[in-house]
């Protein structure tokens, strides 16, 4: 069994890069964790509540939701039109709001990789709020327009030898409403008690995973989304010591 832990790091400046001191504890910090994740134990295949924490939560996002709203997939048949018809719709919880920002350059003292003044088009970046209080306002877009949005919104984006189309920037959700993280994990028990569950599952780590279209079993073309759990707390809804789950863990598939 394959057990990925690794640490990545960003600045446009050497002085913005760790410094060895650093580098060590979190490789220390890695051995400790892939320690007790060798001994921690496979659990079965499980559907009941679960929370996505930090980074989870960033990765599910950018996977499962920022990915659909990039314009150029409305106009792919193959491709998964999860949203293409539900702008001025609610889609997201009131309480949410998500906007791709490419002129942010950090957030605190974290700079961000989705910074950019132009775009591969030549279009100068924009913050786009596609996301209002729950109802889909808008799409990613590139210079290739789509019936309701003409023009391009300085999302048109290139690797090296492909076609710019539109992509995500630095993806931000906002949150009108929030709870302390103890706070948190007691709704998560609850919600558990009143399912009948035993435990409920807080993810703090899981790999980019992938999207897969027109499985046998569902009646439109909407996205699955199979993410690779790597770090897995459960938390039981009784009196009984919370427990760690390695990457063995198989994870119920998430549509939109």
């Amino acid at each position: 069994m394959e057990l990925p832990l690794y640490a990545s790091y960003f600045s446009r400046t050497i002085n913005g890069l760790p410094d060895e001191r650093k580098l060590i504890a979190d490789v220390r910090e890695m051995m400790t964790l892939l320690a007790a994740l060798r001994k921690a134990p496979i659990v079965d295949p499980y559907s009941g509540p679960a929370i996505l924490s930090g980074r989870a939560a960033g990765v599910f996002f950018h996977e499962i939701f920022g990915h659909r709203v990039e314009g150029h997939r409305q106009r792919n048949v193959d491709d998964g039109q999860t949203f293409g018809s539900k702008v001025n719709e609610a889609i997201l919880p009131t309480f949410l709001s998500v906007v791709f920002d490419p002129t942010l350059k950090a957030r605190g003292n974290i700079e961000l990789m989705g910074h950019y003044q132009y775009d591969d088009e030549g279009v100068p970046g924009q913050r786009v709020t596609v996301v209002d209080r729950g109802i889909l306002k808008a799409f990613l877009l590139g210079r290739a327009p789509l019936p309701a949005f003409p023009q391009s919104n300085g999302h048109g984006r290139a690797e090296s030898w492909f076609v710019p189309v539109s992509r995500q920037s630095n993806l931000v959700v906002q949150a009108s409403r929030t709870v302390t993280s103890a706070a948190l994990m007691t709704m998560l028990k609850d919600e558990a008690r009143k399912q009948g569950k035993p435990f409920g599952l807080l993810f703090d780590n899981i790999e980019g995973g992938f999207i897969r279209l027109n499985f046998k079993w569902l009646d439109d073309r909407s996205p699955v989304y199979l993410p690779v759990p790597i770090v897995v707390n459960g938390r039981f809804a009784g009196n009984f010591p919370d427990f760690s789950a390695n990457s063995g863990l198989s994870v119920s598939a998430c549509t939109l």
